[in-house]
């Protein structure tokens, strides 16, 4: 195909492939997507037809123009200044010229000023290729071409991306299609468009050679169709590293997982002995459990001795009391006779002493007469009062020894009464308000690996332990006696209650349940009561409560309630229903 081509004023014709330059097929360094992609062929073929001395990009969007000149630049080794207009409000525009400095070197530079009014920094008639990186919806492209244009030199061109948006907004093809009609222009539609304004009157040969076989059809077309595929190449070209990327960061993520499902697998394999060793404890501690029971009852029948020894006791001390009281009586009665008695030993002695004074003036009147009468018995008279004070004397003492020995009596019998006092309150200082076993031990989980359902997930043994101390009455380490009691109430009252509220709700079916759960009918302890089963550990093993609720199903879909570690259907009954929440997710 032949085109016309005009020089000097004279008007030849060139071949078409005249217009072919080798810089068309070069592989662009940097590729990002970008209005300006499917066409970095064709800012590769301008450089190298108009070889430029100052090629100016305003602004700084991803994947400026500004590389592709700052590639030609160098490739081309043209004395040439790739000039980057951004100011420091554009974190965009300092990273892609830090790019283009470490590539490209002195050949890259860089404006810090925003385009508009930076064109007074620039002088007039100096710029080869102008390129508006700007957004096509940029209300203030106008005011920047106009600044601009008197910047361009006469070999000089405009660069307009984006000239084939159309939605709301976009204002480049309006800018565009204004300034066809004071300069040349060439359009390009692949992508999304590009429009060149040949603003000098003295363009490059090539632009010259373009230009005048641009209004044929076939050669526009031609032209247009070349640098489509080569965008296009571009295009496949970012496509390509892009899927490259996707694949490495999806290899990297695929070993990334690998890596966390064999962190998994290991936490899995801890859990399971931690899990295994949470089973051997809790077997443990149901053995404990059943040492207790025994401690306990051996406890209950001591303390049953105990309390009939003291009643015991306390029947002597009744009897010893009595006794002792008795004992009073006689020491009063004692110590009133002896009283009378020794009143009586004193109006004895005073007698005596009478007696005697009397029979001492009686024996001086009658010593003489003794004397006298020698021959004769002696006065027996003092004799029998002595014997009688004897005698008294005698019966006081004997009263004294009495009274004495009554004493040591009482003295005794205090000292029993002490002695049993101390031993009662010794018993009575024993603790006498004693909890069932069940009280004090924390109950087991009672379904062992073996026994979950088949579909219960590995999480659901895990779930029934955490979920069975919630409703342990076990030993409390803080407070006073008192506060633990009063705790294990609190929880004991808790469980009964939302055990009443389970057994009343019309989505568990105790005889459903046991015929569903073999192991549970079996078992001595829950087979009466399959709804205490299933609110401790059923509902965290998976097990249903009935046919028309999936327990692991709701807290698979509600991680939310599987966090609260509270029962599935309690939940459910509770709260659930009024948020609308599905029984069978």
């Amino acid at each position: 195909m032949i085109i016309t081509q005009r020089k000097a004023g004279t008007v030849t014709t060139a071949p078409l492939q005249s217009l072919a330059q080798g810089s068309m097929f070069w592989r662009p360094d940097h590729i990002e997507p970008s209005a300006w992609l499917d066409h970095l062929p064709l800012l590769f073929w301008l450089m190298e037809a108009m070889a430029p001395q100052r090629c100016v990009t305003l602004g700084a969007r991803r994947g400026s123009p500004h590389t592709a000149f700052c590639q030609g630049t160098g490739r081309l080794g043209l004395d040439a200044e790739c000039l980057l207009v951004a100011d420091d409000e554009d974190d965009l525009g300092a990273e892609i010229h830090a790019m283009a400095d470490r590539r490209y070197g002195a050949i890259a530079r860089r404006l810090n000023a925003a385009p508009r009014r930076a064109a007074k920094q620039i002088e007039p008639g100096s710029v080869d290729v102008l390129a508006l990186d700007v957004s096509a919806s940029d209300a203030d492209m106008e005011d920047i071409l106009d600044r601009w244009l008197s910047r361009v030199s006469e070999r000089g061109i405009v660069l307009i991306p984006g000239i084939n948006r159309r939605e709301p907004g976009c204002v480049a093809h309006e800018h565009f299609a204004a300034l066809q009609s004071t300069y040349r222009s060439l359009t390009f539609h692949h992508g999304d468009g590009l429009g060149i304004l040949v603003v000098g009157e003295r363009p490059a040969e090539l632009i010259e050679t373009l230009l005048s076989r641009w209004n044929a059809p076939t050669a526009a077309r031609t032209v247009r169709e070349v640098f489509a595929r080569l965008g296009r190449g571009c295009a496949d070209q970012a496509l390509a590293e892009a899927q490259t990327a996707r694949l490495r960061d999806s290899s990297n993520r695929l070993d990334q997982v690998s890596k966390e499902r064999e962190a998994k697998e290991a936490e899995v394999s801890e859990l399971q002995a931690r899990l295994r060793d949470r089973e051997a404890y809790l077997d443990e501690l149901e053995s404990d459990k059943l040492h207790l029971a025994e401690e306990i009852s051996d406890a209950r029948s001591q303390v049953q001795a105990l309390e009939a020894e003291l009643r015991h006791a306390n029947i002597q001390l009744a009897e010893r009391d009595a006794s002792i009281q008795t004992r009073f009586e006689e020491i009063a009665t004692l110590t009133r006779m002896a009283e009378e008695r020794d009143a009586a030993y004193q109006q004895l002695q005073q007698a005596q002493s009478n007696e005697r004074q009397q029979w001492e003036s009686e024996r001086s009147a009658l010593m003489g007469e003794l004397a006298e009468l020698r021959q004769l018995p002696p006065n027996v008279e003092p004799a029998q009062t002595e014997s009688r004070c004897r005698e008294l004397e005698a019966a006081l003492k004997e009263r004294d020894e009495n009274i004495a020995t009554r004493f040591k009596e009482l003295a005794i019998l205090t000292r029993m009464l002490e002695e049993k006092d101390a031993e009662i309150a010794a018993l009575k200082g024993e603790p006498g308000d004693i909890e069932p076993e069940e009280a004090y031990t924390t109950p087991a989980v009672s379904s062992s690996p073996e026994s979950l359902s088949d579909e219960a997930s590995p999480r659901s043994g895990v779930r029934a332990a955490t979920a069975a101390s919630r409703w342990a009455l076990g030993r409390f380490s803080f407070g006073t006696e008192r506060d633990k009691r009063k705790e294990r109430r609190r929880l004991r009252r808790k469980r009964e209650e939302a055990l009443a509220e389970l057994e009343a709700s019309e989505w568990f079916d105790a005889q459903w349940y046991l015929q569903q759960y073999p192991d549970i009918a079996s078992d001595t302890r829950y087979s009466t009561n399959p709804a205490l089963h299933y609110l401790k550990f059923g509902g965290f093993e998976g097990r249903n409560p009935s046919p028309h609720f999936d327990s692991e199903g709701y807290l698979e879909a509600y991680p939310d309630v599987a966090m609260t570690e509270i029962n599935p259907l309690l939940h459910f009954i509770r709260d659930g229903i009024k948020e609308g929440r599905s029984p069978r997710p």
